[in-house]
């Protein structure tokens, strides 16, 4: 069984990622990022194509789909967080991080006009585009005309996501990661111990009342779809015993 986190960011994945590597063998994970992002069924097909020690752990900024590449029994899990205290997260991470390739765009916009600017939609009901299969791959390139190609979420994809949702084998969620990380162990087998389910996932991150009433609102606007996202990921996370 190959298990597939869809990683959205800013979400307590690096975390879990860490974890994920006490649970693993190094040739038993398979990691798209960076550059791999470009062509993740790729790179699937050749890690897992013909290789002596079967694949079990795909991780990566990749969109739900990326299943179509593999032969065999594959499974998802995720990690859903709260929309606004996402968003603000994302935001304040790319305006800290000089090697983004969006940290100039941010560096000058305030978070509204950065999310209206259209430089890219992650920020736009991203984590119902990832779950949909709608986004691609991360980080989209700003490149010339894409704030053209940058359309709005649509209501369709959130049906999308909501299907896929049901069917995942772990919905995290980000504000509960200690509970989460108590259902990685029960269905995925992992062995987590005391210290780990006492790590702070959250640590120096933004709060939403340290924003402005029409910073705040845009952000609401702009994640309506992720905020049904994230409350039905919160049913199902409570169904499983979170």
């Amino acid at each position: 069984m190959i298990t597939i986190f869809i990683h959205i960011p800013r979400t307590a994945g690096t975390t879990l990622q860490a974890i994920a590597r006490e649970q693993y063998e190094p040739d038993e994970i398979c990691r798209i990022y960076g550059k791999y992002i470009a062509d993740p069924h790729r790179v699937l097909a050749v890690v897992t194509a013909d290789h002596e020690i079967p694949t079990k752990w795909v991780t990566g900024h990749i969109a739900y789909g990326v299943h179509a590449a593999l032969d065999g029994d594959y499974q998802y899990v995720t990690f859903l967080r709260d929309p606004i205290e996402r968003t603000l997260s994302v935001y304040h991470y790319i305006r800290h991080s000089p090697g983004h390739h969006l940290h100039s765009y941010a560096k000058s916009m305030g978070l509204a006009e950065f999310m209206e600017s259209g430089v890219t939609n992650e920020l736009d009901n991203g984590q119902v585009r990832q779950i949909a299969g709608t986004l691609g791959e991360l980080p989209q390139i700003p490149l010339a005309g894409i704030w053209k190609e940058c359309q709005p979420c649509r209501k369709y994809e959130l049906d999308m996501a909501l299907k896929h949702l049901r069917d995942f084998a772990v919905v995290g969620i980000t504000e509960r990661f200690q509970e989460s990380l108590l259902q990685f162990r029960d269905v995925l087998g992992w062995d987590i111990g005391d210290e780990m389910l006492h790590i702070n996932a959250l640590r120096g991150r933004p709060h939403a009342q340290d924003v402005g009433p029409d910073t705040l609102a845009a952000i609401k606007r702009y994640n309506r779809l992720d905020q049904e996202l994230y409350e039905y990921g919160l049913e199902l996370f409570e169904e499983r015993g979170g």
